[in-house]
Formats: structure tokens, C-alpha cells, sequence
């Protein structure tokens, strides 16, 4: 069976952001808010044509809808990987709005989804077209006028947009290691940000558009650092023997999620815009992954990695009430 990559786009107002999932289970990035509501951004392999399949998670009455052509409506409850974990299981009516694809490439080409622009019309991306070369490309939200925003023989991976709209940051081999670089999307200038010999990468704007958060091994390690662009001025907000990655700010601009493995595996942390205050929101043997919080600050979600699947699981901003969220789709493919 031939298969094919896909970007999907759901428009769902008023729902948490999801990322569902590629054959055998892999969860990608989640995207992030529009004016108009939450979204969800797919990036997967699937079979051509793709099945016919939404989800919708509103992280606070805990409802899920789930539409797929190869298995009953309603579907099954999921069940808890661990006695007394908390799962969704009521599948409820289709919601409004649909499925939609917007890119649709022949693998081995890759996508990576980078997330919406601020005012909902465009989406970047990160593309696999040849080995050991990725660049960032745009497509409208209707899918249409889909091209280049920076190429290159480089490896152009990680765009976020800034909170105006105005330009993106990512991470780029271009000068033969990673570092941080901005795009003017007018102009199309691009600036080097960091010029460290080391590491530098997956970078997240500040809500404000003052600052970047981004994750470095200039100290020897992995450790999650932060620039006030004005100056230029690089602080260092983590400083151990652990790796610490994927930072995230907070809605607000307070706070900064992030994947850390201090206490032995994979957990997700949370600390002060200072580096302060930093602490375990989970402590599990499974891996928790890419963090993102829901657009009011009150809830986080994650990746849950159990053995070979991952699962989209969300959680109070304190840590509290976690719960799994999906459970994994198997692809039947020959």
C-alpha cells in the first residue's frame, strides 16, 4: 500500500490544541491557538487516502470525539495503563468543523509542523525534501500557496512565530553548527542570533516578543537558556548535570515549561521566567515529552511514551489530575 505524509488541520473553537499520530504510534508537536478558538495540527503517515478520523479534546470537561472509518461509532473505552489512572472514555458527538488536508507528499519526504501564525491565516513547517536538508515552508490555512519561507542546504528545523506575526524564529545548521536565527517574513532577512560553537536550539518566543527561550550544550550539557533580544543578553535558567530541553513559556510569560531527566527519566518541570522556583509536575518511569500549555495557563499537556507508543495525556498546571488523553492508533498497512 502506498503511503503518503500528511499535514491535517482541524478548526474547532473553544478545544485544547492535539497532535495525533503517526503509524506505529508517534506523536509529533501540538500546534497552537487561533483568534477564533484551538486547533489541531496532525503530522503522520497514513494510507492513500488517509481514513477519515477527528479528535477533539476540551481539556476541561473532558470530552473526546473520535471519528474513523475502519472502526465503530461510538468507539471503545480506553483502558488505564496503570491501575488507578484516569483515562477519557466517552466518545461523544462529531464536532463541528472537519478534517482538512493541507499538504500531501510522498514519503520519504518528512513535515514537521511548526504552528499557526497569530492571526490564523498561515501555518509553517518544517520539510524534509532531500537528505540532510530541511527547510521551512508556509501554507495558507485553506491549504493553498504552499512554498519556501527559508531554504537552503541546511538543516532549517523548529519555526515559532513571533506574537505580531512579524517573523519567526528557528534553529539552523547554515554556519555548520545549530544555532538560534530570526526571519523577517517582509523582507525575508534573516539574522543570527547566537553564535556559540555548541548547540543551540528549538527556540519559543515570549508572549510579549521581548524574549527567547531556548534549550543549549554551551555549558557542557543541556540547559535551557533565555535571550532579551533588545541586548542580546543570554541568561542561564537551569544549571545541573541533567539534560534539560523543549522550554516552553507560560501564556502569561511567568512561567517556562520544560523535559527535563534530573530525577532519572523523562519528567516535565516547571520554574520561574527567572529560573527560579523550578520543579517536578510528574514523576513517572514512562517518558514525558514536548509540553505545551492550553491557552489560559490552567493546563499542560504532554506526550506519555510506554514502551514503543506514545500517548497524549493533559494535566493541571500544578501537576495535578493527570489524564490520558488518547490511546494509540494501529495502521493496518500491506
Amino acid at each position: 500500500m502506498k503511503i503518503q505524509h500528511y499535514i491535517f488541520v482541524i478548526l474547532i473553537p473553544g478545544s485544547l490544541v492535539l497532535s495525533p499520530l503517526e503509524s506505529r504510534a508517534y506523536l509529533g508537536e501540538v500546534a497552537i491557538k487561533m483568534p477564533e478558538g484551538d486547533v489541531i495540527l496532525e503530522v503522520g503517515a497514513m494510507p492513500d487516502p488517509p481514513p477519515s478520523r477527528r479528535q477533539v479534546i476540551d481539556a476541561d470537561k473532558g470530552t473526546a470525539c473520535l471519528q474513523c472509518h475502519h472502526m465503530p461509532y461510538p468507539t471503545a473505552p480506553q483502558e488505564p495503563e496503570k491501575p488507578g489512572e484516569k483515562v477519557l472514555s466517552s466518545i461523544q458527538k462529531t464536532p463541528p468543523g472537519g478534517l482538512r488536508l493541507l499538504t500531501s507528499v510522498s514519503s520519504p519526504i518528512h513535515e514537521i509542523a511548526g504552528g499557526w501564525s497569530p492571526d490564523g491565516k498561515r501555518v509553517a513547517y518544517s520539510i524534509n525534501l532531500f537528505k540532510d536538508d530541511w527547510d521551512i515552508w508556509v501554507v495558507d490555512a485553506d491549504g493553498k500557496n504552499r512554498g519556501p519561507l527559508v531554504s537552503g542546504p541546511a538543516i532549517d528545523m523548529a519555526p515559532d512565530w513571533s506574537p505580531d506575526g512579524k517573523a519567526i524564529v528557528f534553529h539552523s545548521n547554515r554556519t555548520w553548527n545549530n544555532d538560534i536565527w530570526r526571519m523577517d517574513i517582509g523582507s525575508r532577512e534573516l539574522t543570527q542570533l547566537t553564535t556559540d560553537p555548541d548547540q543551540d536550539t528549538m527556540p519559543k518566543w515570549s508572549p510579549d516578543g521581548k524574549k527567547i527561550v531556548f534549550q543549549s550544550n554551551r555549558s557542557g550539557n543541556e540547559e535551557i537558556w533565555m535571550m532579551d533580544l533588545a541586548t542580546g543578553r543570554l541568561t542561564q535558567l537551569t544549571d545541573n548535570t541533567a539534560r534539560d530541553e523543549n522550554p516552553v513559556f507560560g501564556p502569561k510569560g511567568d512561567k517556562i515549561v520544560f523535559v527535563s531527566d534530573r530525577n532519572g527519566g523523562k519528567d516535565i518541570f516547571v520554574m520561574n521566567v527567572d529560573g527560579s522556583g523550578q520543579k517536578a509536575l510528574t514523576q513517572d518511569p514512562r517518558k514525558d515529552l514536548s509540553p505545551h500549555w492550553s491557552p489560559n495557563g490552567k493546563k499542560i499537556i504532554f506526550t506519555r511514551q510506554s514502551l514503543e507508543n506514545l500517548n497524549l495525556w493533559v494535566m493541571n498546571s500544578d501537576g495535578s489530575d493527570p489524564i490520558r488523553l488518547t490511546r494509540p492508533l494501529i495502521l493496518q498497512l500491506s
